[in-house]
This record gives structure tokens, C-alpha cells and sequence, in this order.
């Protein structure tokens, strides 16, 4: 390790003032005393959980020093299933909205919160880690699988029951498999990384005589993906001709059993840095300007909460004060909700004229953001009176979208989000049910004194009506 290169970048984390400095030096203390497995793809996560710190301090941590150079991001985004890494990309910006998991042959609809999983690796230049992916069927799986999902242990079981072995193939070098195989039986030969699949059966009848099969590997593909194969003891010559090694599975399943066992023992998430949870996050979104996005992004959140301000009587402010004042109230406005916002762990997706459009990962950290807002807002007063502010928030599933190259938000849930704000008045907060149910939301509310109103709105452009709450002292 580097040490001399890995103090200087842990000095520039120690001045960083919004930094957990006794945190910083937890970190600088496990980096020099982790092994290379714990260095590779790092879930922060995990590492709070064991270290009984806060979350978001211990993920700017990690976030600054990828802007240091002390990390780099992994956004992977891998299987629901078997946790198979379909890409491991070094940004958001080319994350697939779908892909066909090859291990479970089964297609998988990406979203940001459940399937795309943020990791930090030690940058080269602090240590080169002494890690071969292909030195057994271990670290093969710590590469190439995510350890986000958690396999329910009866699907384990059918797999230890079908597993045969696991080979690798040097590049450009030739790998000759040769076992016995059961008749009538269904083999694979899966290839994680590469995305491919060989599946062959073996007659019922199938005789004892030598038999061979070529299987070519290129940067287009492999050559054959099924065939039936007439004899119990046939050869499988694999020609690795690509510039990296291969590591080869073979397990003995069918297709239809393979998909029977993963709906019936299902896998779970464990902890892990969701794509969402980054994509809101406020250094991320600081240091890692999300501009220049391809004009093609889509990609689905299942979860976001969004914030809609607006200013009451905004119009009549610019009449009264005067262009030049009026403007240094709205943007004094707009620097106390921002300041808020990031406070909270939110993050301002744009303005809009008078008004403030935000997102937050958790409607808690959102609800708490608007309490302060009505609080401080106080502070701005015209003809001492406070800016009539006014608040509505909204929880559900969006698509994350390119907007002139800035990340942006489209669907229901931002259609809903403005139309609650439109409900409120002057120095007011509204918030549908699915914000008001969630997790710790009620409680902050009779925390600070404030309590809800509830009432069933027409909502512009929504079908049935909707369940709001106006949220007072």
C-alpha cells in the first residue's frame, strides 16, 4: 500500500468541514488494516451496520474520496435472482433499463432502488490488489455476483444438489472437459462476466463411445447453445479465444425446474447502496455534476419522494418591492430551502420561475426537510411579513430521465407531487397518504407539535380522488 499517497488524500477528508472527523479516522484506520477482498467493492452500507455509525455520514466519506481519487464507483447492476452482475460500469449514465439474466435464463426490468448497487474499490494508485477472480469458485462468485442478494437456502440446496464443477480457461489457450455424464440428463456450462449459456442433453440412450464437441468463445459470442449430446463420456473442447480467462459453471438443471425453485424459494435483498439512494445523494450531486447525460436515459425508481414548493403571491412581491428586490427575496428564498434540503439528504432537482422541485430517497428525511423549511422561511420577511410558502410532497415510483442533459424526473408520482402542492396555502404542507404511512412519519410530526388533517382531493389529471393531508401546529 501507499501509504505516503493514502495520508495525503485522508488529510484532505480530515479538512473537510461537514466531514465525521472521528469517522474519517475510522475509515484511515480499517484501510490500512484490510485485506484485498474487503478493499474490492466496498459496501458502506454494511461497513455502518457494523460500526454502529450513521449512514449518510459514512457514504460522504466514501463519496469525497472518490472525489479524491482515494476510490473509484462501481454501479453494478445485477440479477434479483442469483445476484449475477450483468455491468459494472464506472457511472450511471449507460445503465441498461433491462437485460437477460444468463444464469437464470430470465429477463429482468432494472430499477434504480433494487438492482442497481453503488460499490467503492481502493484506487489503484493507493494499492493494487492481489485478487484473481478465476482462483476458485469463491472468489469467482465475490466477483462476478453481487452479495446484496441473499438466496432463500432451499434454492441453495437444489443448487449444491445440481452442481457438477466449476473450470477455468486461460485466454487463448484450449480447456478439455471430460466426465461422465448421466443419461437422459440436462447439463449447463454457464459463463458469468461473459453472459453466455452451452446447454446440452444426453440421450436416454445415449452409448459409452468417444464423442467430441467444440466450443468457441470470441468477443461475439459463443459458437454453439444447445445441443444433444449420444454418449455418456463425450469430450467438450473449450477454445478461449478471447484476451481474458473464462470461468466456466456446469451444473445439471432444466430450464423449466431452474424457474419452478426460483419462484418457490425466492431470493432477498440484503444492505447495500442503492443507484437511488446516490443519485440523491447531496455531495454526490455536488462533486459529481450530473450534466451531459445521454438524451436516451430511462431508467426506473421505485421509490422517490418529491418536494414542490411554491411562493404565495409572488407576482404581487415583483409589483411592490421592485424587480431588484424582489429577485434578492426569491433567491435568499431559494438559498435557505437548498441549504435545507442537502441538511436532509435531499437534492434539488431544478427551479422552476418561484418554485423549488427536490427529491429525498426516504419521505422522512423529506417531511423533516419541509418542517425546517416552514420554520426558517420565517426568516425572510417583506414589509414583515415571511414569504408565503407553500409545500407538497408526494411518495411513489418515477422514471429518471434526461433533461437538456440534467437528471430530471418524469411520471405520476411528479404530476401528483406539484398538484398536492397546489393545494396548499401560505405557509403550509401537504402530503399524500403514502408519505404520511411511511416509516417514522407520524412520529417527527408529534415530535414538533404539528398535527394532520385529513381530507379526499380531485386531483388534476388523477382518475380517482386522493388522500391528502394538510399538516398544521
Amino acid at each position: 500500500m501507499n501509504t505516503t499517497l493514502l495520508d495525503e488524500k485522508i488529510q484532505l477528508l480530515r479538512k473537510e468541514q461537514t466531514l465525521d472527523k472521528s469517522l474519517v479516522e475510522k475509515v484511515y484506520r480499517w484501510l490500512l488494516g484490510a485485506e484485498d477482498w474487503e478493499l474490492y467493492r466496498i459496501n458502506p452500507v454494511v461497513l455502518t451496520q457494523n460500526w454502529g455509525c450513521a449512514e449518510n455520514q459514512l457514504i460522504d466519506i466514501f463519496v469525497y474520496g472518490a472525489r479524491l481519487g482515494l476510490f473509484d464507483f462501481s454501479w453494478s447492476t445485477f440479477c434479483p435472482y442469483c445476484g449475477e452482475i450483468q455491468d459494472n460500469l464506472t457511472s450511471f449514465h449507460h445503465v441498461h433499463e433491462d437485460f437477460f439474466c444468463t444464469v437464470c435464463q430470465a429477463p429482468v426490468d432494472v430499477n434504480m432502488d433494487d438492482m442497481v448497487e453503488v460499490t467503492f474499490t481502493i484506487n489503484p494508485s493507493i494499492k493494487t490488489l492481489q485478487i484473481d477472480p478465476y482462483k476458485d469458485i469463491e472468489s469467482y462468485q465475490r466477483t462476478f455476483f453481487s452479495r446484496a442478494v441473499q438466496r432463500n437456502q432451499g434454492f441453495i440446496k437444489y443448487l449444491n444438489d445440481n452442481w457438477v464443477g466449476f473450470e477455468t480457461c486461460p485466454p487463448h489457450e484450449t480447456l478439455i472437459i471430460d466426465r461422465t455424464w448421466m443419461r437422459g440428463g440436462t447439463y449447463r456450462f454457464v459463463t458469468a462476466g461473459f453472459h453466455s449459456q452451452f446447454l446440452f442433453e444426453v440421450a436416454q440412450d445415449a452409448g459409452e463411445e468417444s464423442e467430441h464437441h467444440e466450443l468457441i468463445y470470441t468477443e461475439s459470442g459463443l459458437n454453439h447453445q444447445k445441443t444433444l449430446v449420444q454418449s455418456i463420456n463425450a469430450l467438450f473442447h473449450i477454445l478461449n479465444k478471447l484476451s481474458k480467462p473464462l470461468g466456466i459453471m456446469m451444473v445439471q438443471s432444466d430450464i423449466p425446474t431452474l424457474h419452478q425453485m426460483m419462484m418457490a424459494h425466492p431470493s432477498k435483498l440484503g444492505p447495500f447502496l442503492s443507484g437511488n439512494r446516490l443519485l440523491n445523494n447531496p455531495s454526490f450531486q455536488q462533486f459529481f455534476k450530473l450534466n451531459n447525460l445521454p438524451t436516451s436515459l430511462r431508467l426506473n425508481i421505485r421509490s422517490l419522494t418529491l418536494l414542490f414548493t411554491d411562493l404565495k403571491g409572488s407576482t404581487e412581491l415583483y409589483d411592490k418591492k421592485g424587480d431588484v428586490n424582489a429577485y434578492r427575496l426569491i433567491q435568499d428564498h431559494f438559498q435557505l430551502l437548498g441549504k435545507i434540503i442537502v441538511q436532509h439528504s435531499g437534492t434539488v432537482i431544478k427551479t422552476m420561475g418561484d418554485a423549488v422541485m427536490a427529491s429525498f430517497s426516504r419521505p422522512l428525511d423529506a417531511v423533516a426537510a419541509s418542517l425546517d423549511m416552514l420554520e426558517e422561511i420565517k426568516t425572510i420577511r417583506e414589509e414583515d411579513k415571511p414569504l408565503g410558502l407553500k409545500i407538497g410532497l408526494h411518495e411513489g415510483p418515477a422514471l429518471a430521465i434526461s433533461n437538456q442533459g440534467a437528471l430530471d424526473y418524469f411520471g405520476q408520482t411528479v404530476n401528483i407531487a406539484a398538484r398536492v402542492q397546489g393545494l396548499a396555502e401560505a405557509n403550509s404542507l401537504w402530503m399524500t397518504e403514502a408519505v404520511y404511512q411511511s416509516q417514522g412519519v407520524e412520529g417527527l410530526l408529534r415530535t414538533m407539535n404539528y398535527q394532520a388533517q385529513r381530507y379526499l382531493a380531485s386531483l388534476k389529471g388523477v382518475g380517482a380522488q386522493t388522500t391528502v393531508f394538510e399538516v398544521k401546529r
